[in-house]
């Protein structure tokens, strides 16, 4: 597969060093790049995912950008994580307003508790945050993966509770960056959230656990996470254990 950013200029030389495999494109003004378009207009069939939100920053017309790639997107599932979240918030105005002509699409909402209480502000104890998490997934194609030390996963009228091996040092800038990356790979592969979330989710912990075997608890930053996932892979498919 090939991997494609839409990032400004400016960052496209670090990008090049870190990441030559990827390919980028200039997101001028919050406008949609022409190459990622086909001559109708229409997002390119090539693109099997999309991931929206990490290091946006909070650009005032960020919010009718993601809606303008939600538009495109034409039923490909679609990730928002991080800074997408926050231009999104609160949800419940977006859903009465412009979100509402995606409540029937394949979108996956990311968001850890600090995101899901400026998604919706009124809502701060657990059983209340589980509450709307069901309630928002029962009645839209959404699925909601609310980050903790067990992470949930909200699909259609299921829940799964998935227990994270405890890695206190993945709790790291980036590291649920990483995580949505994991998910949008899987996306492309899969199209099915209720399937590509939960394994996204384990073998994301399973590539912070081996970091934690070389370092302990110390912090462990979100590239070294996504440097493990081959090692991660390549031991579900021989058969060989993932740590002790």
């Amino acid at each position: 597969g090939v991997v494609e950013v839409v990032t400004p200029k400016a960052l496209h030389p670090q990008l090049n060093v870190c990441h030559p495999e990827a390919i980028t494109h200039d997101a001028q003004h919050a406008a949609i790049p022409p190459e990622v378009l086909d001559a109708q207009g229409k997002l390119k069939s090539s693109y099997q995912s999309i991931l929206i939100g990490p290091g946006l920053g909070r650009e005032p017309a960020l919010r009718e950008n993601i809606l303008a790639w939600l538009r495109l997107a034409d039923g490909r599932p679609v990730v928002l994580d991080a800074d997408a979240l926050n231009a999104l918030s609160p949800l419940e105005e977006a859903l009465a307003g412009p979100l509402q002509a995606f409540i029937r699409c394949p979108l996956i909402l990311t968001p850890h508790l600090g995101e899901f209480h400026r998604l919706f502000p009124a809502v701060s104890s657990s059983s209340a945050i589980d509450e709307k998490a069901r309630r928002l997934a029962g009645r839209t194609s959404w699925t909601f993966v609310l980050k903790q030390a067990s992470t949930r996963v909200y699909h259609g009228t299921k829940v799964e509770l998935l227990r994270n091996p405890r890695v206190p040092g993945m709790a790291t800038g980036g590291s649920g960056d990483v995580l949505a990356g994991f998910l949008s790979g899987l996306l492309a592969w899969s199209h099915r959230p209720s399937l590509a979330a939960p394994i996204a989710i384990y073998l994301h912990a399973m590539s912070a656990r081996l970091v934690q075997q070389e370092i302990g608890d110390l912090p462990i930053t979100a590239s070294r996470i996504a440097d493990r996932l081959p090692t991660v892979l390549h031991s579900i498919l021989v058969g060989a254990s993932i740590g002790n």
